[in-house]
């Protein structure tokens, strides 16, 4: 490493640290613009943290660049900034591309150095970080979140697929009146997990039925498969407590989220705004985190999937295309603003409506309205200008 001491302490090259971070470890390599000085794995617990913090610090360096830097941990993260490094990310599709023109392999030594190469020589492709323990912890809970909802929704697809089985071609009928994501939909299927049970219990069924349904379910019949017929009612039953108990936590997280955006200055600016909850607000600050990185609304708006992309070649004329590349999840928050925004707000309504009497469609006028909540937003978060639907 004296190599790396002399060149950083004469000043001669600026040499920087790239991070490939996993879940109990990462990889550190050290870099200038001519060579690569260092290049090795790491350990996560706090005593190696500090240790290594002591030896970069030794050598002078100040910039550290990280791949995905939410895999390393924001208590790694609060190491090395209490320490006075500049931290900045290097998003991991941009990874992905710079490790594709620069060796065309993937291991943790090589992505490390493409991190640090990034650092010295593309200095466009990476954010700088800003933690904020409040953000950070709103953060969390709106990732953890993120997991129960598809958690939910995995427990409900596999429900499906047991009722179908206990219930046949009558379970398409069923489904309409008693959908899985409400709960007397759920409270139905508790009590009548299968064909054999729903005609065992066909006058207390008769009840909750149409006549329809229930001639339809009595005269299909009973399923022959005893035994098995019973691990089928009980594994319906367990997977529809799972959801129930799934949906709790998701309440319980939710009330933590709203304490913790309560405190974050930008949450409460964001919530003002009429359509917008304290769940979007959430999922905007966490999925954006810094939004002087957008220069430009239209920038903002087609990175959250709501802008179209322009295409134009030779002499044929410019035309609006779909977007590929956004993020899904903030398309999908967007789409859930305007929804809202349509039941409290009044200009929405009538914007909506006003886009539907130009001929387009419910979808049409939706995706307007979302690229019209965009701009409110992208005024009011950077500017603090508050711009009414018109």
């Amino acid at each position: 490493m004296q190599q790396l001491t002399t060149a950083v302490r004469s000043g001669s090259e600026e040499v920087v640290a790239g991070i490939d971070p996993s879940r109990y470890s990462f990889q550190l390599a050290l870099r200038s613009r001519s060579q690569e000085y260092f290049n090795n794995k790491f350990e996560i617990f706090p005593q190696r943290i500090r240790e290594l913090i002591g030896e970069l610090k030794a050598y002078g360096l100040k910039r550290i660049v990280i791949e995905g830097a939410h895999l390393l941990g924001y208590t790694t993260l609060w190491e090395f900034r209490k320490a006075g490094f500049e931290l900045f990310e290097l998003p991991p599709y941009r990874a992905h591309k710079l490790n594709h023109l620069l060796c065309e392999s993937h291991n943790d030594v090589d992505d490390a150095e493409a991190a640090a190469t990034a650092g010295l020589h593309f200095e466009r492709s990476v954010v700088p970080l800003f933690l904020d323990k409040k953000k950070q912890i709103l953060y969390t809970l709106c990732r953890f979140r993120h997991q129960l909802v598809k958690e939910k929704t995995r427990h409900i697809n596999r429900l499906h697929k047991l009722l179908s089985e206990s219930y046949g071609w009558v379970y398409k009928k069923l489904k309409r009146s008693y959908p899985l994501e409400s709960k007397y939909g759920r409270k139905f299927f508790q009590k009548y997990p299968s064909l054999n049970t729903a005609i065992e219990k066909k006058v207390e069924l008769k009840e909750e039925l149409g006549e329809e349904i229930y001639r339809l379910v009595v005269k299909s019949g009973k399923w022959q498969a005893g035994i098995y017929m019973q691990e089928l009612e009980y594994l319906i039953k367990q997977e529809i407590e799972m959801i129930t108990d799934g949906e709790k936590r998701v309440r319980q997280i939710e009330q933590k989220m709203k304490k913790a955006a309560e405190s974050v200055e930008e949450a409460n600016m964001l919530m003002k705004i009429p359509g917008v909850g304290v769940i979007s607000a959430s999922i905007l600050l966490t999925s954006v985190k810094d939004i002087k990185k957008f220069e430009k609304e239209s920038c903002f708006a087609g990175y959250c999937g709501v802008g179209p992309k322009m295409w134009q070649s030779g002499e044929a004329k410019a035309k609006s295309v779909k977007r590929r590349s956004y993020n899904r999840k903030l398309r999908a928050v967007f789409y859930n603003i305007a929804f809202s925004a349509m039941r409290v707000n009044s200009k929405a309504r009538a914007y909506y409506k006003r886009k539907r009497k130009e001929g387009k469609t419910h979808r049409q006028a939706l995706a307007h309205l979302a690229r019209h909540y965009a701009r409110i937003i992208y005024k009011v978060w950077k500017r603090g200008e508050y711009h009414e639907l018109q």
